[in-house]
């Protein structure tokens, strides 16, 4: 005799596993994980800004490049700094700001990985130390650790839960720091 299963039986078992899908979808964040820069601190917007962003971690090239490529047109995009010049260009002139983006923590996820493995391949993952510098004087004005994460799934396989997500998280975090503390 087969006993029936009645819908209210269900009711633990699909609440678990609508919650196990569900924690599938965490969303990406960045944040700022800690800051010691002062509150008062205003940078120069008509001043340059001299950009370097590097690594000792090995294979972290590409996210570099990303990093350094995507803060120079949200930087200029937004009017930050009269002008934006990265460590591996033209250095000639003064510059009244240089910031130092250290990647620190580098867990990659491409998108062919993130295709074939899925939500089990995890979440990309940039930290990064940021320095930044007053040219006068070479005096550091103050530090933070910025932090990127990447979904585990999306709308836009390319972007979604990749390395290039969490990049494009570090850069928003970075980006807002430096517009807290912009001058008029």
């Amino acid at each position: 005799m087969r006993k029936r299963i009645q819908v209210g039986e269900l009711g633990l078992p699909m609440l678990l596993l609508l919650l196990a899908g569900l924690a599938g979808c965490v969303r990406s964040k960045g944040e700022v994980l800690v800051s010691t820069l002062p509150s008062d601190l205003r940078l120069e917007r008509q001043g340059a800004l001299l950009l370097r962003v590097f690594s000792d971690i090995e294979g972290s090239e590409e996210c570099c490049d990303g990093i350094r490529d995507s803060l120079s047109s949200q930087l200029k995009e937004r009017g930050l700094f009269s002008e934006i010049r990265t460590a591996d260009g033209d250095e000639a002139g003064p510059v009244a700001t240089r910031l130092e983006v250290k990647v620190v923590k580098l867990k990659k996820v491409g998108t062919m990985s993130r295709m074939f493995l899925g939500r089990h391949k995890g979440q990309a993952r940039v930290v990064t130390e940021n320095r930044l510098y007053s040219q006068a004087g070479n005096r550091e004005l103050g530090s933070f650790i910025a932090d990127g994460e990447s979904s585990l799934k999306g709308v836009i396989p390319e972007l979604s839960g990749t390395t290039k997500q969490a990049v494009k998280r570090i850069v928003e975090q970075i980006v807002a720091v430096l517009q807290q503390h912009a001058g008029e």
